[in-house]
């Protein structure tokens, strides 16, 4: 009379399988924590793009504030700056900053924006 000991194909076959779905979630989770962290850097700098080129906006002289771009930034050529909004006859004028920069899916763009008034 034979012994049950081991295991049949059957139940090898349905552990592996279960095995296999299991690291395809663990890998899907560590790519989109990857992906995140892309974005996330992104957005900082798009965010230090457009501070920066809204503190130099403030160090401008009022009637020198004028439209401009999409430009490459110079410090990461991937992001490009546009500055708009700008009423030349305005006081205070309102100066939004866009960047912008590629993902994945498209485009992505954040704006910034701020009011000079002439003193």
């Amino acid at each position: 009379m034979l012994g049950k000991r081991g295991f049949t194909l059957l139940e090898v076959m349905l552990t592996l399988i279960l095995f296999a779905l299991a690291v395809i979630a663990i890998l899907n989770a560590i790519n989109s924590g990857m992906f995140g962290s892309g974005d996330v850097e992104s957005i900082r700098a798009a965010l230090n793009v457009a501070q920066t080129r809204l503190e130099a906006i403030r160090n401008t002289p009022f009637a020198s504030i004028a439209n401009s771009g999409p430009v490459p930034d110079a410090n990461f050529p991937n992001l490009s700056v546009s500055v708009t909004g700008i009423d030349p006859n305005g006081d205070p004028k309102q100066v939004n900053v866009t960047v912008t920069w590629n993902v994945k899916g498209g485009p992505v763009s954040m704006t910034v924006t701020t009011l000079k008034a002439q003193i």
